[in-house]
Order: structure tokens, then sequence, then C-alpha cells
């Protein structure tokens, strides 16, 4: 599962609709068994699941003088756990009540994806009492950690309901890694202990990682141990997808464009595995569904695998902690407490009628250029926008990290470079090689500094300073911005193509021919400057940031045979066979869009696959927040 490019897996993370995070303490078979079935009835048979680790190992610690460990008990002393192998302070209550919730699972064909060391959820801790150091350098911690997932794996793993294994829920949150080897050596432990004893997937199950020199949990590291990665994208201010109204561009192409980075960093698959609007403060019943509706066909546009909303059942009647004291909201599930519908639910009865209709794996989109990730910068920021920017002039891109071995590609983009190490001369070296037989180079730039960076942009620079502020991009024709900059030039042309100026007349973005290639420099750093921006995607009245993208799209060669003329429509390509293309389009907007679409390479006929919309010659109407298929032939 998650392995096979180009199909999708949807589904839901579960806790028990009476119990919430009690279920296994307060176990009702037959509850669960119609939490099931009600979702088995709703078209949802994908579930992520949660053993709570304080109940399934519940081991206490017996100290005697001066404190000193004599050892464990899982009966408060009355006798001590022998120290010898994986069963010891397992609790067979927990583990005989999660065979019966797999067998009733597997009635029901129902698959399951156990997150094994859950022992953080929902803002608190779930840990066993007697685990006192920190649970991811502590010695004592991960060899208690360790024996509880042997002793899980071995008594579950010939169950046919389970799909995959999850090290466990935000793992990351459990403990305070001083380096990224304590990061490492923890996941290689955890993940080692399944593979050892079984060969299906190992899921990452962490949100929020970051790349090296960043912080301590890396996407690379989590991608050497794991095989499956894991994007948990909530419309929240971690990832600045708060700032703009759930149902619009922004928000809407996080999770995809969360998950492309992390699967071009990782090199493995990444599925979305959490995600949702953090309920009703933050979107109603109809903006919900809007983003819903949006996010899995762009998810599904993007072959990111999988889709798990968060989560089954509202859990806003739940009063014990953390419920009682989150005054954020509880009620985020598709289905109500109470097992009936709700309307979003709908969205994803819907989306499986048209995977079911589409009836194959969605070929790979077209991809125009790479991204490179450098160091010492905030991944996640110019990630974002590079991604939202390139979006709206038309381009397709996947990620890498720099400094490793970059894929071929037309486009190279290089976004906000932050200091002078950000990327080596050598690594460097090899894209320029790339550029001089016919690819594109845009490097912007914050405090970064490259070798050549004049004489090969077709400037010389006269003078630099350091700042902390923003400049003027004016092209001279109407477009005009402000962004932020870390550094000022005073740049003299040389060669090569001054595209727009400063506020004081100075060039501030050039192009140049490098051999059989272009280049482009913008000696500020836009795209991390835009993380924070509200409105600048979405609204009318919003400067056209995506003219710096625009520019350098028109020199990219592409295998693509359509473009759209929309700043809110997503549209992604698919080759399916030598004379048909299919259109995936999604109206990233709240209100009806009309754009043109062009069409080349002897392509002529457009036609509608599915979706709601309208098609006059070349031009389109999409309804609000709703995807469009085309089927496009020569």
């Amino acid at each position: 599962m998650f392995y096979e490019e180009g199909k999708f897996n949807v589904g839901v993370n579960f806790w028990a609709s009476e119990e919430g995070i009690r279920m296994w303490r307060n176990w009702n078979e037959e509850s669960v068994r119609k939490d099931i079935e009600a979702l088995k009835n709703a078209g949802i048979t994908l579930l992520r699941v949660f053993p709570d680790w304080s109940y399934f190992q519940p081991i206490t610690e017996i100290k005697g003088w001066r404190g000193g460990n004599r050892g464990y008990s899982d009966n408060d002393g009355t006798t001590l756990l022998p120290d010898n192998n994986e069963w010891s302070g397992i609790n067979e209550e927990a583990f005989s009540r999660f065979a019966k919730f797999l067998e009733i699972a597997e009635e029901n064909g129902v698959s399951v994806i156990p997150s094994i060391l859950t022992g953080w959820m929902s803002g608190r801790f779930f840990v066993p009492e007697a685990i006192k150091g920190d649970l991811i350098t502590d010695s004592s911690a991960i060899k208690q950690e360790v024996r509880f997932i042997r002793a899980f794996v071995k008594r579950f793993k010939d169950s046919k309901a389970i799909v995959a294994w999850c090290l466990g829920n935000e793992c990351n949150c459990l403990g305070i890694a001083s380096k990224a080897d304590d990061a490492w050596l923890w996941t290689a432990a955890v993940s080692n202990a399944i593979k050892s004893l079984d060969n299906r997937p190992v899921i990452s199950g962490m949100h929020s990682l970051v790349t090296p020199g960043e912080g301590v949990w890396t996407i690379e590291d989590q991608a050497e141990n794991t095989d499956i990665l894991t994007t948990h994208p909530y419309g929240s201010p971690t990832y600045s997808s708060d700032i703009d109204p759930i149902n619009t561009f922004r928000p809407l192409l996080h999770p995809a464009a969360q998950t492309l980075l992390y699967r071009g960093i990782g090199g493995k698959p990444c599925i979305i595995e959490e995600t949702g609007t953090f309920g009703e403060l933050y979107a109603d019943e109809e903006s919900t569904m809007d983003y819903i509706r949006c996010c899995l066909y762009n998810a599904w546009a993007y072959d990111c695998r999988g889709y798990f909303w968060w989560i089954a059942f509202d859990q806003g009647h739940l009063t014990y902690y953390p419920f009682y004291t989150n005054n954020r909201a509880s009620n985020y599930g598709v289905l109500k407490a109470d097992r009936t519908d709700k309307a979003r639910l709908t969205e994803f009865k819907d989306f499986k009628k048209f995977l079911d209709k589409f009836g194959k794996n969605l070929p790979k989109r077209i991809v125009d250029g790479v991204c490179i990730i450098a160091k010492g910068q905030s991944s996640w920021k110019v990630a974002y926008n590079s991604f939202l920017l390139s979006r709206q002039a038309g381009l397709d891109i996947e990620y890498c990290f720099a400094n490793e071995e970059f894929p071929e590609s037309n486009l190279y983009i290089i976004p906000s470079l932050a200091d002078a190490e950000s990327i080596r001369a050598d690594a460097l070296a090899k894209i320029m090689d790339r550029v001089s037989k016919g690819a594109v180079l845009y490097i912007s730039t914050g405090n970064g500094l490259i070798r050549n960076l004049g004489k090969d942009f077709g400037v010389k620079i006269h003078t630099r300073s350091r700042i902390n502020g923003t400049k003027t991009v004016d092209f001279g024709d109407g477009d005009k911005f402000t962004v932020g900059a870390a550094a000022e030039y005073k740049l003299i042309p040389d060669g090569g193509d001054i595209l727009a100026k400063d506020e004081n007349g100075d060039p501030i973005y050039v192009s140049a021919s490098y051999g059989k290639g272009k280049v482009f420099w913008l000696p500020a750093q836009i795209e991390n400057w835009l993380f924070d921006k509200p409105g600048a995607y979405h609204k009318d009245n919003a400067p056209n940031y995506n003219r710096v993208y625009k520019e350098f799209a028109k020199y990219v060669p592409t295998e693509k045979c359509a473009k759209i003329n929309s700043l809110k429509i997503s549209m992604t390509e698919h080759i399916l066979d030598e004379n048909t293309r299919l259109l995936v389009l999604v109206n990233c907007s709240p209100e009806k869009q009309s754009a043109e679409i062009s069409l080349n390479k002897g392509y002529k006929n457009l036609s509608i696959y599915h979706g709601k919309g309208k098609i006059s010659e070349n031009n389109i109407e999409i309804e609000a927040n709703q995807p469009l298929i085309l089927t496009v032939t020569k």
C-alpha cells in the first residue's frame, strides 16, 4: 500500500464514537462494531488507529533505597516483572481488545494501520508511569518502547486487516532530541523493531519535519529509516495556511505542496496522514466541504497516495482532559458522535464514486522543473511559496535538497538563498552545466552568496550592503510591488537584460543567456517574504507577485500541450496515451472562475470527463471550489 504510483487511498483517523481515547479502557464491543459498520456503510474502509500506550503497557517502577530502581511491576508491586522479554508488563486485556477490534474490521472489509507507539494524543501524554526519562534519548525508555513494539507486532502480524504499521502518533512530540543523531537513532531503533518481525510498510507518523541543519527531526532521516513519509497539514499558524480563508488558493494547495516537499527531499512515498480544518471556529460545514473536495482532487492530481481525515467521529461530547479544556473545538468528525452522517461525508462518497468511475491509476503529471531547497533557510516557507508562485505561472515542480544529486530538468528554481553556505560551488557548477545545454535557472537571494553571481547573470555588482527591509520590484508596465530583502545591490548592466528596477531605478530583476539556456536573478527573498502576507494569492487586488515566475516560465521547454490563463485554478496534465491527455483542474476559489485554455502540439479537442463546468471552444467555466477534469485529443 502507498507504493503504487497514481493509486490513491482515502481513510480516516479512528477513535471510538462513545469513548474516544478511552475506548480501550472502557471497551464496548457492540459500540465499536457499530462504529466500524457505520464507516463501512459510508464507504470508508481504511482506518488509522491508536493503541493507548499507557494502557497497553501499564508498568510502574518499583523503587528502593534512595530511589534506586528495584524493577517493574504491573500490579502495584505485588510481584515484579521478569526483565528478560518483551511480554513483561504487557496488558493482556488491552491486547485481547485490540485483537477483537481487528477481527471486527476484517469481518467488515476494513483495513487498519496501527500507530503503535501512541504516547502523545491531542495535546496529552499517554505514557506508562514507569518510563520517567526522555522518551527519545533515555536508553531505559527506548528499551521499554522497543519491547512494547515487538510484543505488539508479534501478536498482531498475522491479522489480514493490518496493511501497514505506523511508528506512532507524532512521536517527535514525545521528547527533546538535542541533535539530529538522537532522532535518527530513536527512529532506527523503533522502526527496526517492526521490520525485524514483519515486512509490511513502516510509516513515519511524524509531522513538521525539516531539512538538515534546520532542526533535529529531518525529512531525510525519517526517509532513511521508514518506508512511507507523512504530513499532517492543517490550516494552522504552524504552516501559515490559516492567514487566508480555508476555501482559497493558499490553504487548498497546502496538503499537496507539503507532501511533494517531503517526497522530493526524502525520496520515499509520502501520504497525507492527518488533515482537517480545526472545526467550526475555522469554517462552517459548507466551507469545510469545499476544503475537502478541493484538497482531495489536488492530492490525487499530485500523486499524494493517501488522504486521512481527522477524525472519524465528533468528540465534542467528551468531558475528560484534553477535551474539557479545549476551547478550539472538537467536532471534526465525518460522522456525528451518534454515527449519523454530516454533510461533509458527501464529499468522501462522491470522490470514491469518481475513483471507481476512473478505474485506473492516474498517470504521473508532467513536471516542468525542480525546486532546490538549500541549507540555512526555512524550508517550508520557501518551498510553499515557490510551489504557489509556480502554480500561478503554469509550472509544475518537484523538490530536492541542495548539495545532492540533482535530477535532470528543464528548469531549476533556487528560492531565497539565505547565506554563503546555502549551496556548494561544485553543486552549482553542475546546474550551470545543464543550463549551458538548454535549461533555465532562477535564483532569488536573501543573504545568499554564490560564485560568479554577477558575471553569469549579465551584470556587474558595483556594491552590496546588508539590510533588513524591503525593495520595490517595478516592471515598468504597471506590475509593481514590494518584497522583503536582506541585501541591497547596486547593479550595472553588462550584457544581460533588465526585467525590473527598484525604487532607486537600479536593476533588481535581471536575466541573461548562458550557453543554450537562460538564467534569472532576483536579489530579494520574495518566497520567504510572502509566507505571512495575507491575501497575496487569492485577492483580486493583490499585486502580481507571480510575474517574477512568469518571466522565466516563458523560456522553459515543456511536454505539456495545454496552458491556462488563471491565477486561481490549479491544472495538472497527464498523458493517457499518444493521442490523449487528461487535464485535472481544481478551482481553488469560492467564486466561479472563467479561463481560456490554449492548446498546442497538435491537440485540438477538449471535452468534459468529470466535474461541474462548461466548455465553449477553448473557454472554460468552473463552479466555485469544484474540480473539472477534461480530456484533450488531437
